[in-house]
């Protein structure tokens, strides 16, 4: 059943949205692609404004309203395992709903709404499917509105690869790091968002796992920017293709995929293999990486799971 405090989390994640479109505004105001960051501020309003109202609306008490509605009035509410699953898949799909507004609201190459909803909902759940053609994402590296439509900004670019970073860990795993704040307990939402072997506590409170795989998550993708950067890529192209990567995703700025970051850098070789590698450690469970670096215990090689994944890897090579 929907419940006040069910929506109240939605509507703090909205808002965490919302907010989060800010940083792709910045990119087309460093690039002065003024079109561009009205839609973003634009899509931001709307975002926000959403989340912030239903936080509003369910900060009191009201009477029950509708049969599927039950407004509790707990100082501490523990999401049950229905509560945990609700809660997940209303997220995604209001996620992508909002997350598709700039792509809709630019138009280009995204000729109708469905189209913008399929980019959005491929990056959160980090598909890697485009309705864009290499043509029309090679386009944005132009700093000019093209005369056919196609889409040229860098902002909206980013979005595009934002959204894969978003959904790379889940946010549903982010916002359980706040949700004591909120009054909630959060382990059943927990476990209905990560699955595998990282689904078991790290660390004693389900609070402290979340930022713990956060870390590492971030922890990741600045290792593999700085990386890019000191082999030559521009700081823009490292930042987005490190959020695609970490996120197991495979959104690129470039038409052609990271072949295309060869004409950027002299030796072109290196930076494939550089993301080729952060691929691998992506792909990895995070709770052998967090043995790794905070315990210090090299335990990959003691992993079944780990263990088969290098073997299928190995193995596909030697085929190809």
């Amino acid at each position: 059943m929907l419940n006040k405090r069910l929506l109240n989390i939605v509507g703090y994640l909205l808002l965490f949205l919302g907010i989060s479109m800010l940083f792709s505004a910045a990119w087309s105001y460093y690039y002065n692609e003024n079109y561009a960051f009205y839609i973003l501020i634009k899509s931001f309003l709307i975002t926000s404004s959403s989340g912030l109202f239903l936080v509003i609306l369910t900060q009191f008490k009201f009477k029950r309203i509708a049969p599927f509605f039950t407004f509790k009035n707990k100082s501490k509410f523990e999401l049950s395992y229905k509560d945990g699953y609700l809660l997940v898949t209303l997220t995604w799909v209001l996620m992508a709903i909002f997350s598709a507004l700039p792509f809709y609201f630019y138009g280009g190459a995204f000729t109708n709404y469905i189209d913008a909803f399929f980019e959005a909902i491929s990056g959160l759940t980090t598909t890697g499917a485009t309705v864009l053609t290499g043509m029309e994402i090679n386009s944005y590296h132009n700093t000019e509105i093209l005369s056919n439509g196609d889409i040229t900004a860098k902002g909206l670019m980013f979005w595009r690869s934002f959204t894969q970073f978003i959904g790379g860990i889940g946010i549903i795993v982010f916002s359980i790091a706040i949700l004591p704040l909120l009054g909630f307990g959060g382990v059943q939402l927990f476990r209905a968002e990560v699955a595998g072997p990282v689904a078991d506590k790290l660390t004693p409170r389900v609070k402290q796992t979340a930022k713990l795989l956060w870390g590492i998550y971030i922890g990741l993708i600045i290792a593999e920017t700085i990386i890019l950067m000191i082999e030559g890529v521009n700081f823009y192209d490292s930042l987005t293709h490190s959020f695609t990567t970490i996120a197991t995703a495979g959104f690129s700025t470039y038409g052609n995929s990271i072949s295309g970051l060869s004409s950027v850098v002299t030796i072109p070789s290196i930076v494939e293999y550089t993301i080729i590698f952060f691929m691998i450690l992506a792909a990895t469970s995070f709770s052998l990486h967090f043995l790794a670096f905070r315990k210090g215990q090299f335990e990959y090689f003691k992993d079944h799971e780990f263990k088969v994944y290098i073997s299928i890897l190995f193995l596909c090579f030697l085929i190809f």
